[in-house]
């Protein structure tokens, strides 16, 4: 499929990623996943993504820092970035959001199918 989108999972729960790989099953998408912080800008600029869902909390480098990288870099500033946390202090949702994050879930308050829909709504 050639206009199939990309998605780059970028999550150390190994679980959660085979959950999320199950529920974009229907999405249309080719899914990617990388586990740590470290090397996860340098996946970013080999994959390509459409979209990428970012944990905040990586071993290695931060999401936090991965997410300023990305929104630095000219050519991926429109780059769709969903935080996907165990964070779920205000101070660290403003900080993504001041980041360039597209939104901002916190895992254990929001279920599989939500975070499909959101991602459908922004690959449209």
């Amino acid at each position: 499929m050639k206009n199939q989108k990309k998605i780059l999972i970028i999550e150390d729960e190994k679980a959660l990623v085979e959950a999320l790989e199950f529920a974009f099953s229907d999405l249309n998408v080719k899914i990617k996943t990388y586990f740590m912080g470290d090397g996860a800008y340098e996946e970013i600029l080999k994959v390509k993504p459409d979209l990428i869902l970012l944990d905040l909390v990586l071993p290695g480098i931060s999401g936090f820092k991965i997410l300023e990288k990305i929104k630095k870099n000219k050519g991926m500033k429109d780059l769709p970035v969903i935080v996907l946390t165990n964070l779920g202090e205000d101070d660290d949702k403003k900080k993504a959001i001041e980041l360039g994050a597209s939104d901002y879930l916190v895992k254990a308050l929001i279920d599989l199918e939500k975070i499909s829909q959101k991602i459908k709504e922004i690959l449209k």
